[in-house]
This record gives structure tokens, sequence and C-alpha cells, in this order.
């Protein structure tokens, strides 16, 4: 079976599963193997169970994201803050206006849109590894 570059690059979450368990947080370790898990079986057997477990892990892994960001907001270095926000605003940008315009990620060529899809995947494990390691 062949797979496109999106398969591969979901293999990132799995830096960011090693990460939470060194941290010792159980609980980003939980939500990023299950993102693994469902990027990967998405990608494998594609169906619409699959995409809305994708997405709703994708939502989950934001919103704790978010949670932790918030909770050590005064302790982070502003630069390391500002890293982390651009991350988030350049996945927004990448997914949202593409959808809007039919570019980035929702391209017409199956494989811009595929590196594109791996992009969110890479910004995506950096800034979560932002938050995580600060």
């Amino acid at each position: 079976m062949e797979y496109d570059i999106t398969y591969y690059s979901s293999f990132l979450f799995l830096l960011n599963v090693c990460i939470g368990i060194y941290i010792q947080d159980l609980t980003y370790t939980f939500l990023f193997f299950c993102l693994f898990l469902t990027s990967v079986l998405y990608r494998t057997y594609i169906n619409t169970y699959y995409l809305l477990a994708d997405k709703l892990v994708i939502y989950a892994v934001v919103l704790y994201g978010s949670y932790i960001l918030y909770k050590k907001y005064t302790t982070i270095p502003l630069y390391i803050y500002y890293c982390i926000l651009t991350t988030f605003v350049a996945t927004i940008f990448i997914y949202h206006y593409g959808y809007y315009t039919e570019q980035f990620c929702f391209d017409s060529d199956a494989n811009t849109s595929y590196s594109y899809y791996s992009l969110l995947h890479c910004i995506s494990s950096i800034g979560h590894t932002l938050i995580m390691l600060s």
C-alpha cells in the first residue's frame, strides 16, 4: 500500500507523546497518542468516522494546549509565548483561510494539499512542544 506524505508526517505526534511522558503530563501524552492513532487510521482507511474522530481529537489537543498555555502564561518568556502564538495563528491561517480560498490544504492539486497538511502537522507539533517544555 502506498501512503501520501501526511501519513508519515503524522508520526511527528509521537515526538509529543515522548515529551508528554518526559514531563509526566499524562493528559498531553494521551491526547497526542490519540491524535497519532486517529491521524494514521484516517490516512490508512479513509472514511467519515475516522475523519470525525481525528477532528475531535484535534480540537481536544488545541483546547488542552490553550489551557496549559493559560496556566503557564506568567512563567513563559515573552519570546517563547509569541512563538507559540505564531504557530497557532499559522495553523489557523493555513487551514481556515485555505479552506475559504481553496488554497494550501484545500488546493486542487493533491501533492500541494498533502504538503500543507504535513506542514500543519509540523507546525502544531512544534507549538505544542514549546508549550510542554516551557
